[in-house]
């Protein structure tokens, strides 16, 4: 499996912390010494090589970038010219993961999640990577909403396939 980590957007959100010139994901908001995307990296070497993980992002943030995530070779960094959106990053991103390794599962990621239980993240990640090669099938792994946003897409869960966890966490079909 491959990972697309998408380390893009101002954080406006999060304003007036978050800025163009220092977005919310090179920060260090929930830890001392580390931005959230350093966080999410650590999260993901849990379970994968640096290798393995590709950092889509803006032109403009390459440098700091480069200085955040040193473990991360310089071949892995795709650099958008424009920053549009996310939809446009993955669409930059997938082909060029795909021109170098063919058929390979990529799970898209975003580096402003904080990861409670990063062990389990990690083991979902590897489940849902196998279950996606198996049913030739996309897998979606998230966590239960608990109120409505309008900032959040909502996915109708199907059959449980696997329990991860003695706290309810599982990997499901949607």
């Amino acid at each position: 499996m491959k990972i697309l980590l998408v380390v893009g957007g101002y954080g406006t959100r999060f304003w007036p912390a978050s800025r163009r010139k220092n977005p919310k994901q090179h920060q260090k908001v929930v830890h001392r010494t580390k931005s959230l995307v350093q966080l999410k990296l650590q999260y993901l070497h849990l379970g994968f090589s640096y290798d393995d993980i590709f950092v889509v992002t803006g032109k403009r943030y390459e440098k700091e970038l480069r200085r955040q995530l040193p473990r991360i070779k310089k071949a892995n960094f795709i650099l958008e010219p424009l920053m549009k959106d996310t939809a446009p990053a993955v669409a930059l991103g997938l082909p060029k993961i795909a021109a170098r390794y063919p058929n390979e599962i990529v799970s898209i990621q975003w580096s402003d999640h904080l990861i409670r239980k990063p062990k389990i993240f990690v083991k979902a990640l590897k489940i849902g990577a196998k279950l996606a090669k198996e049913s030739g099938r996309d897998i979606i792994i998230g966590v239960r909403p608990q109120s409505p946003s309008p900032h959040k897409g909502y996915i109708k869960a199907g059959k449980l396939l696997r329990n991860l966890d003695d706290h309810k966490t599982g990997v499901l079909y949607a």
